[in-house]
Formats: structure tokens, sequence, C-alpha cells
């Protein structure tokens, strides 16, 4: 008998203002939220996980640089 573990689960991001203000202003909420919910957390994740000012900029798509 084998005894089967669940896979680990990743921690739920929470939705910054920031990046919802984000997707508003360029009118990409609705496909946002049309993808799953993994993917929605992986992209949140992505964004907030930066650890330089720099990348953090490029990845929220602004065009000023910290």
């Amino acid at each position: 008998m084998t005894s089967a573990t669940p896979p680990a689960r990743r921690p739920r991001y929470p939705m910054p203002g920031f990046i919802l203000k984000s997707l508003e202003d360029r009118g990409l909420v609705a496909l946002y939220k049309s993808r799953p919910l993994y993917q929605q957390n992986d992209y949140i994740g992505w964004i907030t996980r930066a650890k330089r000012d720099e990348v953090l900029w490029l990845r929220r798509g602004d065009k000023r640089r910290g």
C-alpha cells in the first residue's frame, strides 16, 4: 500500500493596488480574470518578487525607472 502525498500548494498572493490600476488603465482586467487562477497568482508573484527596483519597474510595464 502506498500513501500519496498531496502536491504542495503555492502561496496565494494578494492583488496589489498598483497591479490592479495598471490592468484597469490598459483595459486588461477582463483578460486577466479569464486566465486560470494559478496563472493569475503566478503573474502577481512574478511581479512582486522582483528584488531590484529596476526589475520591478520593467515587470510593471512602467516607463519610469526607480
